[in-house]
């Protein structure tokens, strides 16, 4: 559709070029991938290396390592190739494989060059350039089995990992230090392997046809995602090669990383690793002998076990610090009457003043204290339903749906949330869905969801609502009526001046309209405001189309 003169590319940014590490991750990665191909073992590029093979078709810039994915039910047919598939210098870390190897996940190794971590310093496993490779196994469907299945993967993990704590903020709500005590009584009594060997016989026996869910175990941290977003994998550019992702790769982005998956992070939120590294020697040459750390390991249980006491301790104290926090703002709204004043309010549609109201409780909702902890601080359903009120009429959606993810479980287990909240949770989910379906390019089960959204009395009047409209009707574009289109998308972005996605998708429009000036400087405009990582590749590949970039 489009026609005319071409965009120019002046305002790209120059991609990326790898570093050594990076080319040495590459050449591992382009191994492992021929050699799962010759034995029919199915993997997916996995964390930020799947998100770097999407969102800048290879590695995010300031990456580090590589992250694959692997089902357990794929990891033990690679463990019995795993003589023909590994090799003096490529070799699998794995607990079977060194036993001081302590981790719920395994790695492919290169023995020619050094990649050293502080964790790993006294373990017996080479210490070069590596491949993460990280299991799925399936979970129980019941919410009661599933919740006894998690503790005991907990303890699993911690049981086998003496280098750090899988007792974390993020996964606390499984965590049970009385029955994980029981278990290390048991250890000293049998032995810990043995008690490992138990735990593996009852937590890794599920099979995947009767499962919903994997759960993977990454640095103290449990990732659970849909087994249905795997699939058969599909294939993408990754540094100009083809490798596979899971099926429904950026639905899983939604999980690991948020709704703003496609957001470059700035630099301070760029995660990197602590890795001593050189691609041209062996480790070897760094240490006298490969045991020459070895009389660490002796301490580690002692650290391990001290650490968990003192998360322990930690735990305690923000629980008192956060009834603390809970009953001091109960009081404050109590004292300054705000529930009266926040109904008023309401009734005229005063939703900044609302929000003034409400700052308090927001601030302390989302500080560390609460925040990082998951945790959702309850002063009642009246209050709940106009800070979800106030933040859906001020445009803050995000807060919006992270408050909605908070009070998920509480509510379903209280089997008490008002009409009115739940409404709010078909309209979020409903929203949700539908950009994660656009995500993947289903767009008739995106324009499902809209149509459930549209269902509510407030939802056309929505930013969010709006964007995901305007979002459908631009990848949809092959039956809209594109001079319409743009006129709405113009009058979007008058009313939504902030909104940057509006300014891309004008951009967008005005291009298959062949008006490449305007297209053009709309486009640039937007590539110079906005760290959405998708819409910059888009127009990278707007550009491409139009012979720009060769």
């Amino acid at each position: 559709m489009h026609g005319g003169k071409s965009m120019h590319n002046s305002f790209l940014e120059k991609p990326h070029q790898r570093n050594e590490g990076q080319d040495k991750l590459l050449e591992l990665l382009k191994k492992f991938d021929e050699r799962c191909e010759e034995f029919n073992i199915t993997y997916y590029l996995g964390g930020g290396t799947a998100l770097g093979a999407i969102r800048h078709k290879g590695f995010l810039p300031w990456d580090d390592d590589v992250d694959l994915y692997i089902t357990r039910r794929e990891y033990q047919k690679l463990c019995s190739v795993q003589k023909a598939f590994f090799s003096d210098d490529f070799v699998l870390a794995n607990n079977e494989n060194f036993s001081r190897y302590r981790n719920p996940y395994a790695r492919c190794i290169d023995t020619s060059s050094t990649a050293v971590t502080l964790t790993r310093l006294a373990d017996d496993a080479p210490k070069g350039q590596f491949l993460e490779l990280f299991i799925l196994d399936p979970i129980p469907t019941d919410a009661e089995e599933k919740n006894s299945w998690l503790t005991l993967f907990w303890i699993y993990c911690e049981l086998l990992c003496l280098t750090y704590r899988n007792a974390s903020e993020k996964n606390g709500k499984w965590i049970d230090f009385d029955l994980y005590d029981k278990y290390l009584k048991r250890c000293d009594k049998i032995g810990c392997e043995q008690v490992l060997h138990e735990l593996e016989e009852t937590l890794f026996s599920i099979e995947e046809e009767n499962a919903e869910d994997y759960i993977l175990s990454w640095g103290g941290e449990f990732f659970i995602y849909p087994i249905q977003a795997f699939g058969k994998p599909r294939r993408v550019e990754f540094e100009k090669t083809l490798l596979p992702v899971a099926s429904k790769a950026e639905n899983i982005f939604r999980i690991a990383f948020g709704d703003d998956w496609a957001i470059i992070p700035q630099n301070e939120n760029q995660i990197q690793h602590n890795v001593k590294l050189d691609m041209n020697h062996s480790y070897l040459e760094y240490m006298e002998s490969e045991d020459e750390f070895e009389n660490l390991w002796p301490l580690y249980p002692e650290r391990k076990r001290a650490a968990l006491a003192m998360f322990y301790s930690e735990m305690n104290l923000v629980k008192l610090s956060q009834m603390r926090m809970i009953n001091s703002l109960k009081h404050y709204f109590e004292s300054k009457n705000a529930m009266s004043e926040l109904m008023e309010l309401e009734r005229e549609e005063k939703y900044n003043e609302m929000l003034e109201i409400l700052n308090p409780w927001l601030d302390a909702q989302f500080s560390d204290l609460f925040r990082r902890w998951n945790r959702y601080l309850d002063i009642g359903d009246e209050y709940l339903e106009r800070i979800l009120c106030t933040l859906l009429n001020t445009g803050d959606f995000k807060r919006f749906s992270k408050i909605l993810d908070w009070t998920k479980d509480l509510k379903q287990a209280e089997s008490s949330e008002s009409s009115r909240i739940s409404e709010y949770r078909a309209f979020a989910t409903a929203i949700r869905n539908a950009n994660a379906y656009m995500d993947v390019k289903d767009f008739q089960s995106a324009k499902k969801e809209l149509e459930c959204a549209v269902m509510y009395r407030y939802a056309v009047d929505q930013e969010c609502y709006r964007l995901a409209d305007i979002r459908w009707c631009v990848g949809t574009y092959e039956v809209q009526d594109l001079n319409a289109l743009l006129q709405r998308v113009i009058n979007l972005q008058d009313e939504y001046p902030q909104q940057s996605d509006f300014l891309f998708y004008r951009g967008r429009v005005e291009y298959l309209l062949g008006d490449t000036d305007s297209a053009t400087k709309h486009l640039e405009e937007f590539y110079k405001n906005s760290r959405n990582g998708m819409m910059r590749l888009a127009i990278r590949e707007m550009l491409e189309e139009d012979g720009e970039i060769a």
